[in-house]
């Protein structure tokens, strides 16, 4: 797969009077069809770095490409048009008075023609099984329902990216689940690539790969299966560690011999049953 996305040498700080740098020297590629999770403490650089990706902020130096395209101020809207960013809180996105119009709201900036529009409209939302609340206020839905919604409207603009930025954070494991299974089903109908910014370890393992922040930089990169069998060095750098490996040391502990190596919670239980 080619690369989507290339982060060249790029350096941020919200202040020039501030000595700490959010991003520093950062540098990263990804790929075309790829599902990335971006882990990290809080703090270190994640959801700043989403912001870099579309041009919310300006970064005092490097260099962002986006389908080859360097991003400047003339072609950061070519960009947003390729990347779409759902937030953590689904309210801060949402300006329609029911869920047909919140979606149409981009699409009528984009100046897309009605009849186009209509049915982008519908089929987003029936792509996240919510067309039957299409006539709804957004306030009166539940919170994954609200996420759903939100995803909706960047899945009508038809991007290339789709950044979730700690999107399932508010939500219910129920929910947090519902939400995850809609944008793996859409990523792999339309060949999108997901950029997955989270706290939630178990969310990241779902990813084809991993980029681990600290302090502005990627200090670890590699599959699931590669990272979270290091769970030390995660603890080390204030995440959690995935139950699957809490349960493998728990295990340990009970001088129980255990595969030394990453297992999802299906493998790992099938492991058990032996």
């Amino acid at each position: 797969m080619k690369n989507i996305i290339e982060v060249k040498g790029l350096n941020y700080r919200y202040s020039e009077n501030n000595d700490q740098w959010a991003i520093k020297d950062l540098s990263l590629q990804i790929k075309r069809g790829e599902w990335l999770a971006i882990i990290g403490h809080n703090g270190s650089g994640k959801s700043t770095f989403s912001k870099l990706l579309v041009g919310l902020l300006e970064a005092q130096s490097g260099e962002i490409y986006v389908d080859h395209k360097l991003l400047s101020l003339d072609t950061v809207w070519d960009i947003r048009g390729k990347v779409g960013l759902v937030f953590q809180n689904p309210d801060n996105q949402f300006v329609g008075s029911t869920v047909e119009d919140d979606v149409a709201f981009g699409l009528e900036n984009a100046g897309i023609p009605r009849p186009e529009m209509h049915e982008r409209v519908e089929k987003a939302l029936k792509q996240v099984a919510m067309w039957e609340y299409r006539d709804k206020e957004p306030a009166a839905l539940s919170g994954g329902q609200k996420q759903r919604v939100a995803i909706a409207g960047i899945l009508a603009l038809g991007p290339e990216i789709i950044v979730l930025d700690e999107s399932t954070a508010m939500l219910d494991p129920e929910g947090r689940a519902e939400v995850m299974a809609i944008i793996r089903e859409v990523k792999e109908t339309y060949g999108l690539t997901v950029i997955s910014i989270t706290h939630d370890l178990e969310e990241a393992s779902a990813a084809d790969r991993i980029v681990v922040f600290k302090e502005g930089h990627v200090v670890d990169d590699g599959k699931p299966a590669d990272i979270f069998v290091n769970g030390e060095d995660l603890i080390q750098i204030g995440l959690g560690v995935p139950f699957t490996e809490q349960l493998k040391a728990a295990l340990q502990r009970r001088q129980i011999d255990v595969p030394n190596e990453w297992l999802s919670e299906e493998r790992l239980a099938e492991w058990l049953c032996k």
